[in-house]
């Protein structure tokens, strides 16, 4: 099931890279990121966190893994950043949220809204994490003070 899983991840990050018009050089690297992502998402829940909580993990993982492959290819972050993160977004809760606004449910429409919003706000909380983090990390400074590697 998890083979399954990390297959379709890493096929839908591809599919999501050429309708963002990623550099074709670009896909399986792209399709990596998704599938790594997803990877840590569902080992985070394996060990009995919560999705937000593994959705903090995974998004941590995709920027960071973003970052180490744009630094090699010597391209944008957003390349690998935006195409990987969409294994992540809650477009399931999304759709049910309005479904349940046709459907006149006003307590699930609340609860799949609220959900959205925590798995959106745990995205971003892991994606701000790792770039408060970056400058220490990517910044290494040699005897002269310039950068070793660079954004």
């Amino acid at each position: 099931m998890i083979l399954k899983d990390t297959v379709m991840a890493f096929v839908g990050t591809i599919a999501f890279s050429v309708l963002f018009d990623v550099p074709k050089k670009h896909y399986a690297l792209c399709g990596l990121v998704g599938a790594l992502g997803w990877i840590s998402f569902k080992f985070i829940q394996y060990l009995g966190f919560s999705i937000v909580t593994s959705t903090v993990v995974a998004s941590a993982v995709i920027t960071f893994t973003s970052m180490i492959l744009s630094m090699k290819q010597k391209t944008p972050t957003t390349i690998f950043l935006t195409s990987g993160i969409f294994c992540l977004v809650p477009g399931a809760y999304i759709y049910y949220a309005s479904y349940n606004i046709f459907a006149a449910d006003s307590s699930l429409v609340f609860y799949y809204l609220k959900e959205t919003a925590k798995i959106a706000l745990a995205i971003s909380f892991g994606i701000i994490l790792v770039y408060s983090f970056s400058s220490k990390i990517f910044s290494l400074k040699n005897k002269k003070g310039n950068t070793k590697i660079k954004e």
